[in-house]
């Protein structure tokens, strides 16, 4: 089963985000950096067991048109739960079980930041840009010799459960398990990714 990499909140302004997050968990995100010629910019917090929460916004120094961003950000009072990913060891592996159960996946590409203390790290990762039913499909990341992001970062509390909410639940479900995802997902009338945070003071759950 692919591990849960981290959790994506995507807001308008990264600030605001990191504000959100902080009065939800009561730990703010730590700036972590630019994501160069991507138009976007994170906070983190780690989530343990090699897993994190980021938040994603529009970097305004990069100057992107918003429509025109790697991943849809959507201009929401609130940040959303948006996103995904998944750790795997083996990108090649899942883009050829995603072709084979004609699954819209992106194709691997190298990424890398440089962060605040000047250590730059690298990945490859599924593109996300296709088509991913409203964040339930997670794009997959190998970190390869880098560090890992929760390795270095203030802890929030722990990932306990990841569950979604789709109108045709059953092709999620489907293709979920052809990746051995054994998450549940059940009928809404809109996508929603739901996530379950122990933290100290209590169980809180990210996704309306």
């Amino acid at each position: 089963m692919p591990h849960p990499d981290h959790l994506i909140l995507t807001s308008p302004d990264l600030s605001k985000g990191m504000d959100y997050v902080e009065n939800l968990l009561g730990i703010r995100p730590v700036f972590a950096g630019q994501h160069p010629g991507l138009g976007t910019h994170n906070a983190l917090l780690s989530l343990g067991n090699r897993t994190y929460l980021e938040v994603i916004a529009p970097d305004p120094k990069q100057g992107f048109d918003k429509n025109k961003l790697w991943i849809t950000i959507e201009d929401t009072p609130a940040p959303r739960l948006a996103h995904w990913v998944a750790q795997t060891d083996q990108l090649e592996v899942i883009v050829a079980k995603a072709k084979e159960h004609q699954i819209p996946l992106g194709d691997i590409r190298p990424g890398s930041r440089t962060q605040t203390d000047g250590t730059p790290i690298s990945w490859k990762a599924t593109f996300p840009a296709v088509e991913n039913f409203g964040g339930l499909l997670p794009f997959f990341i190998n970190w390869g010799n880098s560090l890992h992001p929760s390795e270095s970062l203030p802890l929030a509390g722990s990932l306990k459960k990841i569950s979604a909410t789709h109108p045709n639940p059953d092709l999620i479900q489907k293709y979920w398990r052809a990746f051995g995802i054994p998450y549940e997902i059940h009928y809404g009338a809109h996508p929603q990714l739901h996530a379950w945070i122990q933290t100290k003071k209590g169980l809180i759950k990210l996704g309306s």
